[in-house]
């Protein structure tokens, strides 16, 4: 199945990682597909939240995908979300979904483990998985029920978000990312060994088998 998306004859802009400055909160916007394909392969019981909302798009996503959907941030960028620093919530929610910031990915990750009732994930440099589970890394990814690990193809673009928000109201893409990036699925109560899978932007392959 070919994902339909606003701009997908849309030209590509010159935006990568060497030529824009870092974004003071690690907000950096993930394409559309990410999320929506996402949501057509794995199943969640119960509602949504995202933690991290910055401009919206896992929320969209989810709630086209016909989610009942909540979302906060540390930083106040719309009046549909809670201003809220995730790390100190004490709030229960049935799924978490986010992309969160970079520099925080293990205290989130390990919060995120503590707040939901059935599952989280999470966007994830594939370059740092390699290190979770080693002597740098600490072994925190080892204490946490990691279920399923979703490898993007292709490599997606994360511009820091006004640059993402310029391009969409342009018409153009951003150029291509550079970093591997992944979808790390975590089911509360699961034991064993995760799973590893490709998930295609254009929706072919064998994950086309949504999974619970």
């Amino acid at each position: 199945m070919q994902l339909q998306t606003n701009h997908q004859h849309a030209r590509r802009a010159n935006v990568n990682a060497t030529n824009y400055v870092r974004d003071r909160h690690d907000l950096y916007t993930e394409p559309r597909w990410i999320s929506q394909r996402l949501f057509e392969v794995e199943q969640f019981r119960g509602t949504i939240h995202d933690p991290s909302v910055g401009t919206g798009r896992i929320i969209d996503a989810a709630r086209e995908a016909g989610y009942v959907v909540t979302g906060a941030d540390i930083v106040k960028r719309s009046s549909q979300f809670a201003r809220l620093d995730f790390l100190k919530d004490t709030k229960r929610h049935q799924n978490i979904i986010c992309n969160p910031p970079f520099g925080l990915i293990i205290p989130f990750a390990q919060q995120a483990i503590k707040l939901a009732r059935r599952k989280v994930a999470m966007v994830f440099p594939l370059a740092r998985l390699a290190a979770a589970n080693g002597p740098r890394g600490s072994y925190w990814i080892a204490d946490l029920p990691l279920e399923r690990v979703w490898v993007l193809t292709p490599r997606p673009s994360m511009p820091p978000a006004h640059i993402a928000i310029d391009c969409e109201r342009r018409g153009v893409l951003p150029s291509g990312g550079t970093e591997d990036s992944v979808w790390l699925v975590f089911r509360i109560g699961f034991e064993g060994h995760p799973e590893i899978r490709w998930l295609h932007k254009s929706g072919f392959g064998p994950e086309q088998r949504r999974v619970k």
